[in-house]
C-alpha cells in the first residue's frame, strides 16, 4: 500500500505494516506484467485544507495489457496542470478522472490527454453531487466515452481492434 505524502493517521492505522510512502515522481515499478510509472506524489500538504491534500495525491501512468491508463487521483487544477508537462499528448488509451469527476477539472489537460475513455469513480448517491456536469461535458466534449461506476458498477477494461473495449457491458452506453 503506498500512502500518500504525510498521510493522516487514521490512513496509516487503516494500512497498518502494508504501508509504505509511494515512489517518487519520476520512478517506475514493474507489478507482474504492469508497468508503473509515478507522474507525480506530493508536495507534502502544509495543512490538512482539502485542496491542499488533494493536490499531494499521486498520479499514476499504468502501462500493461495494451493499455496505457492515467490515473488522476484527487488533483486538483494545480495538481492536473503540473502534469502537462511530463504527459505526451494523445498517449493515454484511459484516463481515471480526477477527484470523482468533481467540477476541479483542467480543459487543458483533458484534451492533451485526449483519451478515448474517461472512467469517473464515484458512489452512487453521493453527498458531494459527484460526478459534476462540467467534467462529464469536458470528458465527453474532447471524445472520450464516460463511464461511471455509480452507474456501471466495477469497469473492466481488455484491448480489441487496437483500443479499449469493455469486458462486461454496462448499462448506459455512455454514462454521463
Amino acid at each position: 500500500v503506498w500512502l500518500p505524502p504525510a498521510a493522516g493517521d487514521t490512513t496509516v492505522a487503516a494500512a497498518g505494516a502494508r504501508g509504505g510512502p509511494a515512489p517518487g515522481a519520476g520512478e517506475s515499478v514493474a507489478v507482474g506484467g504492469l508497468a508503473v510509472d509515478v507522474l507525480q506524489s506530493g508536495p507534502p500538504p502544509q495543512s490538512r485544507d482539502g485542496t491542499e491534500v488533494n493536490d499531494s495525491s499521486t498520479a499514476l501512468r499504468l502501462i500493461g495489457g495494451g493499455l496505457t491508463v492515467v490515473a488522476l487521483g484527487d488533483l486538483e487544477i494545480d495538481g492536473q496542470r503540473r502534469l502537462e508537462r511530463v504527459l505526451a499528448p494523445g498517449s493515454v488509451d484511459v484516463v481515471k478522472a480526477a477527484h470523482h469527476g468533481s467540477a476541479a477539472q483542467d480543459p487543458g489537460l483533458i484534451r492533451e490527454l485526449a483519451a478515448p475513455v474517461a472512467v469517473v469513480s464515484v458512489g452512487a448517491g453521493n453527498d458531494y453531487g459527484h460526478p459534476s456536469g462540467e467534467a462529464l461535458a469536458l470528458y465527453g466534449g474532447a471524445g472520450a466515452v464516460v463511464l461511471r461506476t455509480d452507474l456501471c458498477g466495477d469497469v473492466v477494461l481488455t484491448t480489441a481492434d487496437g483500443g479499449p473495449a469493455l469486458v462486461r457491458a454496462c448499462p448506459t452506453s455512455v454514462a454521463g
